[in-house]
């Protein structure tokens, strides 16, 4: 991008602010870089571009960018994988939780009944996305054996 004459530059642009493990960011632009992380930190586009100092016309060609659509992408994505280990994590715990307030005789009989309800609730949105999952992968096999054997 070229400057208007008798513009001053505020100093060498730095070279990367996104984490190095932020999948594709290293191709992006300096401006692009730092709106990824922003968006990352932030979320919504507003105060993305206030913090990493970009225009919302600057937000808005990024995102025609392809380049910048994948990066996003694979970034929200690492973390939402990140998130999800976390949720792993607390979910054995949340479990004893609900296990000791189910058990526990000394809790008012309406939490030990809510204890009971949410477990129960959660088994089965969790039954339910196994099974929608593993249905999922048999059509996809099914789908690459077909093309397989279309293409035969």
């Amino acid at each position: 991008m070229s400057r208007p004459a008798g513009t001053a530059t505020s100093g060498p642009k730095r070279q990367t602010v996104t984490p190095d493990d932020t999948p594709g960011a290293t191709s992006l632009g300096v401006r692009q870089q730092r709106l990824l992380a922003a968006l990352l930190t932030h979320g919504d586009v507003a105060s993305a571009c206030a913090t990493a100092k970009v225009s919302r016309s600057t937000a808005a060609r990024a995102f025609r960018d392809p380049a910048f659509v994948e990066a996003l992408r694979a970034a929200e994505t690492e973390r939402l994988r990140d998130a999800t280990r976390v949720l792993v994590n607390l979910g054995a715990r949340a479990g004893r939780v609900l296990e000791e307030a189910m058990d526990d005789p000394g809790a008012p009989m309406a939490a030990r009944v809510r204890a009971a309800d949410i477990a129960l609730t959660k088994l089965l949105a969790l039954r339910t996305a196994v099974d929608v999952e593993s249905r999922l992968t048999a059509l996809e096999a099914a789908v690459e054996q077909n093309e397989r054997g279309g293409l035969q």
